[in-house]
């Protein structure tokens, strides 16, 4: 028997070195370009302009959304499991939050529910009614790799590098800081 835990005597690895998740505005509006008249480019409206996480995206509801106030609440969260897709809580109590929505994105979603209507037109009665904004052809959830994979590719096309869907994130908080800092310093 050892009386002490042998492992605590041994150097922990480094950890590895967080990938770059920056991007500038010029590759923020690339991004967005390539994203245009996409079917999920209310995504990349939503991750950059709101500050949006992917699961966050793609659970947030119509009814969650007030566009003549230009605010949204985050309630729920898209992840995998054993038992499929599903739509659930937020990634921690802190993440259930009202956000505002600032007017460009509102058009953007004001746009994308005209399509997202005539989209439901065309499916009929196969059309799930799940109140979701961002969803497959058919008003299901949709699956947060396809959106990363789709993400990927328009970054590639804008010639941005890859940096994933939570670069919107990141885009956001820190257009968010450099503006309240702006205006502090004005004050």
């Amino acid at each position: 028997l050892v009386g002490v835990n042998v492992a605590r005597q041994v150097p922990r690895p480094a950890a590895p070195e967080a990938r770059n998740r920056e991007v500038s505005a010029h590759d923020a509006q690339a991004i967005l370009e390539q994203a245009r008249e996409h079917r999920y480019e209310v995504a990349a409206w939503l991750a950059f302009g709101c500050g949006l996480r992917r699961g966050e995206v793609l659970a947030l509801r119509w009814s969650e959304v007030d566009l003549k106030a230009g605010t949204l609440t985050v309630s729920g969260n898209v992840t995998r499991s054993s038992a499929g897709l599903q739509r659930g809580a937020t990634k921690t109590r802190r993440g259930r939050r009202n956000v505002p929505v600032p007017p460009v994105v509102v058009q953007a979603l004001k746009a994308h529910k005209k399509r997202q209507s005539a989209e439901q037109l065309a499916a009929g009665s196969a059309w799930e009614p799940t109140g979701l904004i961002v969803t497959t052809e058919l008003g299901g959830l949709v699956e947060p790799r396809t959106l990363s994979r789709v993400w990927q590719r328009w970054a590639k096309d804008a010639g941005v590098a890859d940096t994933g869907t939570h670069t919107g994130r990141h885009y956001a908080a820190s257009t968010l800081l450099s503006q309240l800092e702006a205006e502090a310093s004005e004050q």
